[in-house]
């Protein structure tokens, strides 16, 4: 008697494969009643759901321009932005779910200013050293992607959010003919957003930007069209995102909020008899690791198993209090 089907599990679960089996345990052969010419079997139904942790975890690109203008004696932006960069690695960081984070240029050439991404163990000792590239183009978005597919991405994390942070005293300017035409700007917004979401691996986005966000500037050097951030502005509201104005005060900076999800636990397809659970992490049996209630397994966050790691929850029904059937 076999049955397989597929269920849905709940916060920070993937979809669990479920499996009923029937365990044959035969019967001693002492307690054999003499007249008995078949071999008796007793009938145990025993239940397991196949569970899979998956942490929630954040990934941070931060891109920023760093061409000539951005080091303006006037004006200095890179100061702000190497501020908030700062100060957002030294109080911010460690408040997200098992950070990870670097900052590149928006050069095209995959220049990251840290070999690899800082953790949240990192965060009270990096300051961050942005280079002047002189003679540049602000294509921060051709840089996001071409970095997230290049040999220095890989350490993103497939299951992982991914916080994208921009900064630029001008419009993106990645694709040749659209920079100017406001329609062509729609349209290279459109293929950037496309093409980040068929990323494999990207599975939420969070975005924040800081720009010039109106014509009202209020660094003195801003004085063309072009410098107003359309393109990051429509990013910003597709994905619900903070835009901060580039010389205002880095401290008043927003970024997008990661939501905190709270450990609920598995859901059990069945509800077995508490004294009847039985937990195995990586085939070996769980002790102390679970708590169980109505069904529900929690497993404590702070165990801080890897994501990937598989929990198996097996549980038995006495088939004697179901007419020596298996309840399902």
């Amino acid at each position: 008697m076999g049955l397989e089907k597929i269920v849905t599990a709940v916060v920070l679960v993937s979809c669990s494969e479920y499996h009923i089996t029937e365990k044959k345990e035969k019967i001693p052969e002492e307690e054999y009643k003499e007249d008995t010419a078949e071999i008796q079997y007793q009938e145990t139904c025993v239940a397991t759901d196949t569970f899979v942790i998956h942490h929630d975890c954040v990934d941070i690109v931060a891109v920023v321009d760093s061409s000539n203008s951005m080091y303006d004696e006037t004006n200095n932006e890179i100061s702000r932005v190497t501020q908030f960069l700062d100060y957002f690695t030294k109080n911010k960081l460690q408040e997200y779910p098992d950070p990870r984070m670097v900052v590149i240029s928006a050069e095209t050439n995959v220049q990251s200013y840290a070999n690899s991404p800082i953790k949240g163990e990192d965060a009270q000792t990096t300051r961050w050293n942005i280079e002047e590239t002189q003679g540049t183009t602000e294509m921060p978005f051709e840089a996001l992607m071409e970095y997230i597919r290049s040999d220095a991405g890989v350490w993103i994390r497939d299951d992982c959010s991914l916080e994208i942070q921009m900064f630029s005293d001008e419009d993106d300017q990645s694709y040749t003919g659209y920079t100017d035409n406001v329609d062509d700007d729609n349209e290279a917004v459109a293929q950037f957003l496309s093409e980040l979401g068929a990323e494999e691996g990207v599975k939420r986005v969070y975005f924040s930007v800081a720009i010039n966000p109106t014509e009202n500037y209020l660094c003195s050097l801003m004085v063309e069209e072009n410098q107003v951030g359309y393109r990051y502005e429509q990013v910003a509201a597709y994905y619900a995102g903070e835009t901060n104005d580039l010389c205002s005060a880095y401290s008043d900076w927003k970024t997008n909020s990661i939501p905190k999800t709270e450990y609920t636990g598995w859901d059990l397809t069945y509800i077995p008899i508490p004294e009847s659970l039985v937990i195995y992490i990586n085939d070996s049996l769980a002790t102390n690791a679970c708590s169980y209630s109505d069904g529900v397994v929690t497993y404590p966050y702070e165990e801080n198993l890897p994501n990937g790691t598989e929990v198996e929850i097996s549980y038995e029904v006495d088939t004697a209090k179901y007419g020596n059937e298996c309840p399902w």
